[in-house]
């Protein structure tokens, strides 16, 4: 539910795209814009792994202080800087919020937005539009449909068989609230393996 989302994909191709090179991951009807962490052709076959966004949630910020400033000016600072992009769905009650003082801790830009935005109770994730949502958790239904194949009590999480892959984290899926969703897919049908808030 906080963070980038992350992709591994194998795939025929001719050449290996290079690191940082902004790629669409899509699996059936659902495209994931991210950017290339690293990526080779071993064995014939592309192998890549993959970041939500543009790349730059990792990049070390230097320390800067803000007075008076509200958390969209704090949290635009760091994206601005690491050429990410805030999502317009952002909850804009959130990002209004006054912060009288504050000092931005030398680090990455995703320690930089999880610091701000902790106090207030606030989170942020990459979407699969590639842009960074930030705000409080509404829980809203899934859109996804499919059936559940398996549990995982050891793992404490449940196996869906779905017809889309447009399952995400901070939704409401089967009665539960979903923290973190794996999508896996390749010759059968695609499975997710979901992990559920407590």
């Amino acid at each position: 539910r906080s963070g980038a989302w992350q992709a591994r994909v194998s795939v025929d191709a001719d050449e290996a795209p290079a690191s940082g090179a902004a790629v669409v991951v899509s699996l059936g009807g659902t495209s994931f814009k991210g950017t290339v962490f690293r990526a080779g052709k071993p064995y014939g076959r592309v192998d890549a792994f993959v970041v939500g966004g543009a790349g730059g949630l990792a990049k070390e910020l230097s320390p800067q202080a803000f007075r008076n400033a509200t958390l969209r000016i704090v949290v635009a600072d760091a994206l601005g800087l690491a050429g990410e992009a805030l999502s317009a769905a952002s909850e804009a009650a959130m990002l209004g919020t006054l912060v009288p003082a504050w000092v931005r801790a030398r680090g990455t830009t995703a320690d930089a937005l999880t610091d701000a935005l902790g106090p207030f109770g606030g989170t942020w994730r990459v979407g699969a539009d590639g842009t960074v949502w930030v705000g409080k958790e509404s829980w809203p239904a899934s859109k996804a449909a499919g059936l559940r194949v398996d549990d995982v009590p050891g793992l404490a999480c449940k196996v869906y068989a779905l017809d889309t892959f447009d399952l995400f984290a901070g939704e409401t899926f089967d009665g539960g609230r979903v923290s973190r969703v794996e999508h896996t897919t390749g010759a059968e049908r695609g499975r997710a393996t979901v992990w559920f808030d407590p």
